[in-house]
Protein backbone atom coordinates (compact mmCIF):
# COMPACT_ATOMS: atom_id res chain seq x y z
CA UNK A 1 0.00 0.00 0.00
CA UNK A 2 1.32 3.42 -0.96
CA UNK A 3 1.87 6.01 1.78
CA UNK A 4 -0.43 9.00 1.64
CA UNK A 5 2.36 11.16 3.01
CA UNK A 6 6.01 10.86 3.76
CA UNK A 7 6.95 12.56 7.04
CA UNK A 8 10.54 13.17 5.96
CA UNK A 9 9.35 14.90 2.79
CA UNK A 10 6.95 17.08 4.77
CA UNK A 11 9.64 18.17 7.23
CA UNK A 12 12.08 18.84 4.40
CA UNK A 13 9.49 21.16 2.86
CA UNK A 14 8.95 22.90 6.18
CA UNK A 15 12.70 23.43 6.51
CA UNK A 16 13.07 24.72 2.96
CA UNK A 17 10.13 27.11 3.27
CA UNK A 18 11.29 28.29 6.68
CA UNK A 19 14.77 29.00 5.28
CA UNK A 20 13.16 31.12 2.55
CA UNK A 21 11.10 33.09 5.07
CA UNK A 22 14.10 33.51 7.36
CA UNK A 23 16.33 34.74 4.54
CA UNK A 24 13.78 37.46 3.73
CA UNK A 25 14.28 39.05 7.15
CA UNK A 26 16.58 42.05 6.68
CA UNK A 27 19.90 41.38 8.37
CA UNK A 28 20.97 45.01 8.65
CA UNK A 29 19.25 45.51 12.01
CA UNK A 30 21.23 42.67 13.59
CA UNK A 31 24.86 42.76 14.66
CA UNK A 32 25.60 39.28 13.34
CA UNK A 33 24.01 36.15 11.88
CA UNK A 34 24.00 34.64 15.36
CA UNK A 35 22.21 37.69 16.76
CA UNK A 36 19.55 37.37 14.06
CA UNK A 37 19.08 33.65 14.73
CA UNK A 38 18.83 34.16 18.49
CA UNK A 39 16.40 37.06 18.15
CA UNK A 40 14.07 35.25 15.75
CA UNK A 41 14.10 32.04 17.77
CA UNK A 42 13.42 33.94 21.02
CA UNK A 43 10.47 35.72 19.38
CA UNK A 44 9.08 32.36 18.27
CA UNK A 45 9.72 30.82 21.69
CA UNK A 46 12.23 28.11 20.78
CA UNK A 47 15.99 27.76 21.08
CA UNK A 48 18.23 28.94 18.27
CA UNK A 49 19.65 25.44 17.85
CA UNK A 50 16.14 24.00 17.46
CA UNK A 51 15.33 26.63 14.83
CA UNK A 52 18.48 25.63 12.95
CA UNK A 53 17.51 21.96 13.21
CA UNK A 54 14.10 22.72 11.74
CA UNK A 55 15.54 24.75 8.87
CA UNK A 56 18.24 22.18 8.10
CA UNK A 57 16.24 19.06 8.91
CA UNK A 58 19.24 17.73 10.78
CA UNK A 59 17.54 16.14 13.77
CA UNK A 60 14.76 13.71 12.93
CA UNK A 61 14.23 12.97 16.63
CA UNK A 62 13.26 16.57 17.35
CA UNK A 63 10.56 17.71 15.01
CA UNK A 64 8.42 20.77 15.63
CA UNK A 65 5.10 20.25 17.37
CA UNK A 66 1.89 21.76 16.07
CA UNK A 67 2.06 24.66 18.59
CA UNK A 68 5.63 25.37 17.43
CA UNK A 69 4.56 25.35 13.77
CA UNK A 70 1.71 27.73 14.62
CA UNK A 71 4.13 30.04 16.46
CA UNK A 72 6.44 30.03 13.44
CA UNK A 73 3.54 30.83 11.10
CA UNK A 74 2.33 33.63 13.38
CA UNK A 75 5.82 35.12 13.55
CA UNK A 76 6.24 35.15 9.78
CA UNK A 77 2.60 36.01 9.04
CA UNK A 78 1.96 32.99 6.85
CA UNK A 79 -0.60 30.21 6.89
CA UNK A 80 0.41 26.74 7.99
CA UNK A 81 -0.39 25.27 4.58
CA UNK A 82 2.04 27.69 2.93
CA UNK A 83 4.74 26.42 5.30
CA UNK A 84 3.89 22.82 4.44
CA UNK A 85 3.85 23.24 0.64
Amino acid sequence: MKKIYDADYIYQNIGKNLKDLYSNIPSDKYKSKTDKLESVSADIGISSSFLQHIMNGTNKNQRPSLPTLIAICNYFGVSIDSLLK
